[in-house]
């Protein structure tokens, strides 16, 4: 607007002041430059504190509850130091055809709004700037966060079908987890309204990108009904603060994850409410997208592998404790409930946590991660190692190819993935132990089933892979023979850990049961082993 004529008649005037007092002029050539540039900055200055002025009017002048949402959500994600062009644009944002552009327009010219700052603000609210523009992008995460927030609480559909997973993936890392810090008990005045808000959440997020539904345990009818007794009688009579309590005094590493706003406990604790409904009502997708949902955003949070057998002992000891006469049933029921969703959400951590993370988890109070998954994770280390002997040894060319790289790639990949597998089904099986105490449950045995070709596939595809790479090994530079030779003795490892896994399961299925299996098996067995070959450089 006027801030160049303000600057240069600032400077103007400050420069020949300074010339008029001078008798030197040496002196006076540098003083009038420095009074110049003074007189600018003041000018500027003084033309801001006018903007400013303006622009708070305009500000105070655009009054919609929208608009003061988005405001806020700005102010957040900005940290408290939005531009004067954003916050106009934020305040103007309407529910209406034109989104509040022309009031914007309108109340900027009657309030007098630096031009500059004026016209910032409509481009900003008319999307009319390129899309790596920051405020532009402050300005969106802000709109997408006021729909959320606005419309969880009252959402009746399912939110998978509607605009808000769409939302959702434009969303930057920032926004995405101002979401869900949001306190949606204290939004909606009601922790099972605000539950209910969360897990819709939640949905949107897996609808948003966490991968689909799959295998589940089948919870039998009476543990699900001591569930959601015990749950009742529980919820209703301070469960939250005796969990919270086990949580301080035994595992304090917890109770700092689960005090930030991602995870703060009474947030977790309305959600094991929801799921505990949506299990008993058989709404079992549902669980398990929200399940899904939640291991992927507690990770944000810094909730790790490890921390599940640190929420399990406190989840199980505080309903047992609570429970006088059916304190064996409630046990296990709690147990098969930790266990079903640990078969979602495990999966979802196993490969997530570093590997630190990981060897903490492993020495956790928890059965898994343990020698199935890690079986797994050694051979696609073993493979991994093997293909990058065979790319950087490429270049002498022989047996090696692009071809074969690929395929290695492609079988590391499906490693990875037997390991989530195997997490997931050993989480199942215990699921089914703890909610049936028979051997011959079909529900256990089918879960029995399912921990057990995990193995033998991994196993299958190590020696495989070991197969595969045999005819390469001339080709393998000298320098790198330690690195082969680790990667092939990781593959034989993984080969005998997972061997050795369905044969005890065999035995606990019965071989008759299960005769493909044992078929497999007793066929990797006959199978000449590609090993000393592949060991052998001389």
């Amino acid at each position: 607007m006027a801030s160049p004529a303000f600057a240069a008649a600032g400077a103007g005037l400050a420069a020949a002041v300074v010339v008029t007092r001078s008798s030197d002029d040496k002196l006076t050539a540098y003083a009038a430059g420095a009074a110049a540039v003074a007189g600018a900055l003041s000018g500027y200055a003084f033309c801001q504190c006018l903007s400013s002025d303006g622009a708070s009017r305009a500000l105070r002048a655009l009054d919609n509850n929208l608009g003061k949402e988005v405001e806020r959500h700005v102010m957040k994600i900005c940290a408290g130091e939005p531009s004067l062009a954003l916050r106009l644009a934020a305040r103007a944002s309407r529910d209406s055809k034109d989104g509040g552009l022309d009031e914007l327009q309108r109340v900027c010219k009657q309030k007098r709004v630096a031009a500059v700052v004026a016209t910032r603000a409509v481009k900003l609210l008319s999307r009319d700037l390129p899309q790596e523009d920051r405020d532009l992008r402050s300005l969106e995460d802000a709109l997408a966060l006021a729909t959320l927030v606005q419309t969880l609480p009252v959402l009746k559909e399912d939110p998978s079908k509607t605009q808000l997973p769409r939302l959702w993936k434009k969303m930057s890392p920032q926004a995405q987890m101002a979401a869900i810090s949001v306190d949606y008990a204290d939004l909606c005045g009601s922790g099972a309204t605000g539950a209910a808000a969360f897990c819709s959440l939640l949905e949107v997020i897996a609808a948003g990108g966490v991968t689909g539904e799959g295998e589940m345990p089948n919870l039998p009818k009476l543990t699900l009904q001591t569930l959601q007794s015990s749950w009742k009688a529980s919820a209703a009579s301070g469960f939250d603060e005796e969990f919270c309590k086990i949580i301080a005094q035994e595992h304090p590493d917890l109770e700092e994850v689960l005090a930030s706003p991602l995870l703060k406990g009474t947030k977790i604790i309305n959600v094991i409410g929801f799921l505990v409904q949506l299990l008993e009502g058989g709404h079992v997708n549902k669980f398990q997208r929200i399940c899904r949902a939640l291991a992927v955003t507690s990770h944000m949070a810094g909730f790790r592998l490890l921390h599940l057998a640190r929420v399990k002992h406190a989840l199980v000891e505080t309903m047992s404790r609570r429970e006088t006469v059916n304190q064996k049933e409630v046990n296990r029921a709690w147990n098969a409930f930790f266990y079903t969703f640990g078969s979602v959400a495990t999966p979802c951590l196993v490969t997530k946590d570093r590997l630190e993370e990981i060897v903490a988890a492993t020495a956790s109070a928890l059965p898994t991660p343990g020698g199935g998954p890690h079986g797994a994770i050694a051979a696609a280390h073993g493979t991994a190692l093997l293909h990058m002997c065979l790319r950087i040894s490429i270049s002498t060319g022989g047996t090696i190819t692009e071809e074969l790289l690929a395929t290695l790639q492609g079988y590391s990949s499906s490693f990875l993935q037997c390991a989530r597998d195997d997490a997931k089904v050993y989480c199942g099986f215990l699921a089914a132990v703890y909610a049936s105490s028979s051997e011959d449950d079909p529900e256990r045995l089918r879960w029995l089933k399912r921990a057990t070709e995990v193995p033998i596939s991994v196993a299958e595809l190590a020696l495989k892979t070991g197969t595969a790479c045999l005819h390469c090994k001339r080709a393998c530079k000298q320098s790198l023979k330690g690195d082969w030779i680790a990667g092939a003795k990781m593959l034989k490892t993984a080969l005998e850990i997972s061997m050795k896994n369905v044969a005890i399961n065999l035995r606990s299925l019965g071989a008759n049961r299960y005769s493909e299996i044992g078929q497999r098996l007793a066929k990797l067995r006959e199978f000449e082993p590609p090993w000393d070959d592949l060991l052998d450089f001389l």
